[in-house]
């Protein structure tokens, strides 16, 4: 008989999580079975940024992912939206970085997060 149970966890800060059913505290070194995890818009709301600086200049990483066209079927290629959730996606999925300059007046927005001072 399997046991369902709940938490939720601040990915950026939690180690451990509280059960909501059993009121019980795991973390890494406590669990003993396998854990199944769905976890909604994870990624989407995790903080990351890259940037790497070229002759003293800072860019900023972007990154894509995206199915070439040439490799989708011609028949499926108008309906490619409605098969987005396709699992075989994955497979053709080609991933990206292109780095851009930041512009001097915008560094503080990235390195900090704080809007710049107006001069």
């Amino acid at each position: 008989m399997g046991i369902l149970d709940f938490a939720k966890l601040d990915a950026e800060h939690d180690c451990d999580m509280h059960l909501q059913i059993s009121g019980k505290w795991i973390n890494c070194a406590t669990i003993q079975n396998p854990v199944c995890v769905i976890a909604n818009y994870l990624f989407d709301t995790l903080r990351q940024e890259a940037f790497r600086v070229v002759d003293g200049k800072l860019q900023v990483a972007l990154s894509s992912v995206y199915i070439p066209l040439d490799q989708a079927d011609p028949d499926e290629i108008t309906s490619l939206e409605a098969d987005i959730l396709d699992p075989d996606l994955i497979e053709r999925a080609h991933y990206a970085w292109d780095y851009v300059p930041v512009d001097d007046k915008d560094i503080p927005t990235f390195l900090l997060g704080v809007t710049p001072m107006q001069t």
